[in-house]
């Protein structure tokens, strides 16, 4: 079960008009805390019930956490985005752009900035 501040999120993304796949984005986000946390590893992709559910929780706790890390993740994003044509990515980002507002939106300039910086001094 969701806690409730994810689904504060998730109701409050919904209200600014953001987009189904990322009001979905913030449970993902918090089943990825959980793996970082050790709760359990990333699950399988197939879905099952009962007592295969069980033996399947009881296996992930038993497999590794690094398929959530921040390197696994960015690996990920950047193989998806590889995927899809430059005109679909700007698409996305000018949306991102009208979703995010003013304050947000200076927040990720910083960060993106400090990441420039940061990149550039390797």
């Amino acid at each position: 079960m969701p806690s409730r501040e994810v689904l504060k999120r998730v109701a409050r993304d919904k209200r600014e008009g953001k987009a189904p796949t990322t009001q979905a984005g913030e449970f993902i986000r918090e089943e990825i805390h959980h793996i970082r946390e050790g709760k359990h590893g990333a699950p399988p992709r197939s879905r099952t019930t009962g007592r295969r559910r069980a033996a399947t929780r009881r296996a992930l706790e038993r497999e590794s956490q690094t398929s959530a890390s921040p390197r696994a993740l960015a690996q990920q994003g950047h193989s998806a985005a590889s995927r899809r044509s430059p005109g679909s990515r700007a698409t996305s980002a000018r949306k991102a752009v009208r979703t995010k507002g003013p304050a947000r939106r200076a927040r990720a300039a910083r960060k993106a900035a400090r990441t420039r910086a940061t990149n550039a001094a390797r």
